[in-house]
């Protein structure tokens, strides 16, 4: 019996792809497990990377090759390979991050196994800056809401405050956990897997150091998101319709978390395309009032945020400075001709 399907979907990362499919196979186990891995249409060597590793492993390793990009079609890979698994859970992991704990699937299951009610269960993780890891994943920013001491179980409310958690430390009973299908230009990922998966039970967190997440890899979705401004847009905004699709989903047990969700959406959002006019406009409307709600995330980020709506130039402006000044500083760590045209110029004035 296979206890675990493993669903990864790899594009154009022949650079990673083999540490993620090693950290895979390296999995200390009293149980079988399998590995579905699509290939969506990759223009570079990834697919036959992941050729050699089927023909060393045909009874683990389960390939999908797509001749043409389904994620581009509006196809989400990763659901058609949930589709084909036959474990009993299934754990999630992107192609270009991977495994760093040879028990990760054992300790899970062994949670999942004696904890029947549990639907959910992540972990904790490292950013992964070229070879450095140089930061814990939980929390992702000092102002993160933060679980209370000791903390391990954990609703689909406290989920969706969390914000981000690392996919890559995912898992799922697989037939509890059925995800409806989504209305077109709704988020249809990491957030809809974690929040809907403990919301058919509770989610577990497991405080260890399992997985890696990758920063540096350009053909990642994050980085195309963030390098493109309406791109960015699209996409919270698009979070935005996930956040009320969950809460019809969810049977409206968290709908002040949601709401309060979509408010710092959409500051965040107006913040990022500098619109002033929408973000006073949020105060005008009362929006700004879910802001009061106790309970729900840090005064101090609460303030930040009341701060962006009732002086947005000014928050702009000292984003805009912060951003730039670290842009500057590392122009200047990182080229050293405009460092010997600095030094000359102050000796210059000596």
């Amino acid at each position: 019996m296979i206890m675990v399907s493993i669903c990864c979907v790899a594009y154009n990362q022949e650079q990673y792809i083999r540490q993620t499919l090693d950290s895979f196979l390296a999995q200390k186990t009293n149980f079988s497990y399998e590995i579905i891995i699509s290939d969506d249409a990759s223009t570079d060597h990834t697919a036959d990377i992941i050729r050699q590793y089927e023909q060393k492993y045909p009874e683990i390793i389960k390939p999908v090759y797509y001749t043409k990009n389904i994620y581009s079609q509006g196809i989400n890979p990763d659901k058609l390979n949930y589709a084909k698994a036959v474990g009993k859970y299934i754990a999630f992991c992107e192609g270009d991050d991977y495994w760093i704990d040879d028990y990760k699937l054992q300790k899970q299951v062994d949670y999942m196994e004696s904890h029947p009610d549990c639907t959910f269960c992540f972990t904790n993780a490292y950013f992964l800056a070229g070879e450095t890891y140089w930061k814990k994943f939980m929390p992702v920013d000092p102002r993160s809401y933060k679980l209370k001491d000791n903390q391990v179980d954990i609703d689909a409310g406290e989920l969706a405050l969390l914000g981000t958690t690392p996919t890559a430390s995912y898992m799922w009973p697989t037939e509890k956990v059925v995800f409806p299908p989504l209305p077109k230009g709704t988020f249809d990922h990491d957030l809809y897997l974690s929040i809907y998966a403990a919301s058919k039970g509770y989610a577990h967190f497991l405080d260890e150091y399992t997985c890696i997440y990758r920063t540096d890899n350009p053909n990642s979705l994050m980085h195309t998101w963030q390098a493109d401004i309406n791109k960015f847009l699209a996409v919270q905004e698009s979070i935005r319709k996930l956040y009320l699709e969950l809460k019809d989903m969810t049977g409206h047990r968290f709908d002040n978390v949601f709401d309060f969700m979509i408010f710092i959406n959409k500051v965040d959002s107006f913040m990022a395309s500098k619109n002033c006019k929408e973000l006073r406009n949020l105060v005008k409307t009362g929006e700004i009032k879910i802001l009061d709600e106790p309970g729900l995330w840090f005064e101090e980020a609460k303030n930040d945020y009341r701060n962006y709506c009732y002086h947005p130039e000014f928050s702009i402006m000292k984003r805009d400075l912060e951003v730039n000044g670290a842009k500057f500083l590392h122009k200047l760590i990182d080229n050293k001709p405009i460092l010997n045209r600095l030094y000359k110029k102050i000796r210059g004035r000596e």
